[in-house]
C-alpha cells in the first residue's frame, strides 16, 4: 500500500497531473488486502472540520475475506467521514459492497462491465457533488417505535432511496401516528412529517425488518459489548423470523431415495470456469502446462453441452455426447504383445546358444578324428 499525498490537496491542474501519473505506473500484483489501505484513507488530518465531511471512494473487485475485519475498521473509525464502494467486474461481493456502504453512510456503485464504467461514474461524481440532505433524524410520533434501521441514519444523495424499517407497538393505533423526518438542506433546517394512517400490511416487511435489525446486531461486536449476548439476540431474530444469517441456515430434506442404499457414494472434483473476466493465472497462480490443459478441456466440454441445439436430431446429439459409448476395441493389445515379444526373444536366445553348443560339439569331435 503507498500513499500519494499525506493529506488531502487541491485538485488543480499540477496535483491532477500527479496522481494520474502515479496511477499509471502503479503494478498490480498480490492479493486484495485493503485493510492497511481503508485504515490510512480514514485517518482524519483535520479533526477540526466538523461542519464538513470527508468522502472515501472504495474501490475493488470484491474479492475480499476479511469482511468483519473491514467493517469493524469503518464502524469504529468513520468519524465525519463517508465511505463509498464501488463494485467492479463480473463478480463483485455485493452484501460486503453494500454493507460497507450502509455503515459508511454512503452508497454502493456497481460498474459490471467496461461499457459501464463512463456512465457509473458520472453517476457517483454526482451524488459525491451534490448531497440533498444531510444529518438525517427519524422520529415516531404516536406510536411506540424500536430497533429503527439504519442507524445513524445515511445522507441522502440526488437519485438514491432512503428505506427505514423499524418495529412498531403490537396492537397500536395508527391512525393519528406519523414519522417525523429532519435535517439540513443546503445548510438550513429541513423537516418533513409523512402521516402512517394510510400504511398498509405486506407479509415481507417483517422480514426486512429483521434482516436490518441483524444487520444492526452485527455492527455491535465491533464494539465494546457482550459478543455471546449479541450472537444470542441474532439467532433469536434469525430463528423467529426463518431467515439465513452467520447463526442460523435453512435446511431442505428430500426423502426421496435416489440412490440404492449398498450403493457407496463417490467424491470428485470438478473443474469449474472462473467469471467472466478473470485470469487464471492471477488467482490460481502459475500452473503446470498439464493443469492449463485440463482446465482448457473442462472449459470446451462445458461450451460443447452448454450449446443450444437448433433442432431434434441436434438435441439427439448433445444428450448422446453426455452418455458412455461403447467404441470398437480396435487398438492392439500392448500388454499382451509385451510378454509375447519377450518371450520370442527368450527362445531366439536359447536356440543361440544350443547352436553353439553343437557347433562346439562337432568342431571337437573332427579334431579327434
Amino acid at each position: 500500500m503507498e500513499l500519494l499525498f499525506p493529506a488531502a490537496v487541491k485538485a488543480d491542474g499540477e496535483n491532477i497531473d500527479t496522481a494520474l501519473r502515479f496511477v499509471r505506473s502503479l503494478e498490480a500484483e498480490g492479493g486484495t488486502e485493503m485493510l492497511p489501505a481503508l485504515r490510512a484513507a480514514l485517518v482524519d488530518q483535520n479533526v477540526s472540520g466538523r461542519d464538513t465531511i470527508r468522502q472515501v471512494v472504495f474501490l475493488t473487485d470484491g474479492a475480499i475475506g476479511n469482511e468483519q475485519q473491514l467493517f469493524d475498521e469503518i464502524g469504529q473509525n468513520r468519524g465525519r467521514s463517508r465511505v463509498f464502494t464501488v463494485g467492479i467486474g463480473s463478480a463483485p461481493n455485493s452484501f460486503f459492497m453494500t454493507r460497507a456502504a450502509e455503515i459508511g453512510r454512503g452508497t454502493f456503485t456497481y460498474v459490471g462491465s467496461e461499457s459501464q464504467v463512463g456512465s457509473r461514474m458520472i453517476e457517483l461524481f454526482t451524488k459525491l457533488e451534490t448531497p440533498v440532505m444531510t444529518n438525517l433524524v427519524a422520529r415516531f410520533d404516536g406510536v411506540n417505535a424500536s430497533d429503527v434501521s439504519p442507524n445513524p441514519l445515511p445522507d441522502l444523495y440526488a437519485g438514491e432511496p432512503l428505506v427505514i424499517a423499524a418495529k412498531l407497538a403490537a396492537g397500536g393505533s395508527l391512525e393519528n401516528a406519523k414519522l417525523a423526518l429532519s435535517g439540513e438542506f443546503a445548510g438550513q433546517p429541513w423537516r418533513v412529517e409523512m402521516p402512517l394512517s394510510g400504511a398498509a400490511t405486506g407479509p415481507g416487511v417483517g422480514k426486512l425488518w429483521a434482516r436490518r435489525k441483524i444487520a444492526s446486531l452485527e455492527a455491535l461486536r465491533s464494539n465494546d459489548t457482550d459478543i455471546n449476548q449479541v450472537d444470542r439476540t441474532i439467532e433469536n431474530v434469525a430463528l423467529a423470523h426463518h431467515i439465513v444469517s452467520r447463526l442460523t441456515s435453512l435446511v431442505a430434506v428430500d426423502v426421496t431415495q435416489s440412490r440404492p442404499g449398498s450403493k457407496k457414494l463417490d467424491t470428485k472434483k470438478l473443474p469449474l470456469n472462473l467469471p467472466d473476466g478473470w485470469e487464471f493465472n492471477k488467482v490460481m497462480g502459475d500452473a503446470s502446462p498439464l493443469q492449463k490443459a485440463s482446465y482448457k478441456r473442462a472449459a470446451n466440454r462445458t461450451r460443447q453441452l452448454m450449446a443450444p441445439a437448433p433442432n431434434a436430431k441436434m438435441a439427439r446429439l448433445v444428450a448422446a455426447r453426455t452418455k458412455s459409448v461403447n467404441l470398437p476395441q480396435t487398438a492392439t493389445p500392448a500388454d499382451r504383445n509385451i510378454i509375447a515379444g519377450l518371450l520370442i526373444l527368450l527362445l531366439a536366445f536359447m536356440l543361440w546358444m544350443t547352436q553353439r553348443m553343437w557347433g562346439g560339439l562337432v568342431r571337437a569331435t573332427g579334431a579327434r578324428g
